[in-house]
């Protein structure tokens, strides 16, 4: 990624979010897990109709999940290769202690809700590594 200072969401609308790197995860295996956010296919479409602390309209993003994506990567360090990676239409915002991925959103428009996500490797035949 383009080396940057400014991380979250834009002012303007011209331009798409800078990626920014949420978290790090080494598991069991000893294998890095990368959360990294990177700008949704569809950014532009999270700006939305709002007022600013002082009543002017103002365009703002109100859903991250709408604003960024979520790339993962995992990383063998002992051979240096990327096992795998993975594009999650959510902006997960972090791992926990067990490695699991946590994310916030408001259900059903008011009702705000953390989600887990437990996430593993499966072998090509569909088993777990």
């Amino acid at each position: 990624f383009q080396n940057h200072e400014d991380y979250g969401v834009n002012v303007s609308q011209d331009r798409p979010p800078n990626p920014g790197l949420i978290g790090l995860h080494q598991d069991a295996n000893g294998l890095i897990w990368v959360g990294i956010h990177v700008p949704d296919l569809e950014w532009k479409e999270a700006y939305e109709p709002s007022k600013s602390p002082y009543g002017i309209p103002e365009d703002r993003v109100l859903d991250l999940n709408a604003y960024f994506d979520t790339m993962l990567e995992v990383i063998d360090p002992e051979r240096g290769v990327v096992v795998a990676t993975a594009r999650i239409d959510q902006s997960l915002v972090k791992f926990t202690d067990a490695g699991h991925l946590v994310t916030y959103r408001l259900r059903d428009g008011s009702i705000p809700t953390i989600e887990l996500f437990e996430v593993r490797l499966l072998d090509t035949q569909g088993g777990e590594k």
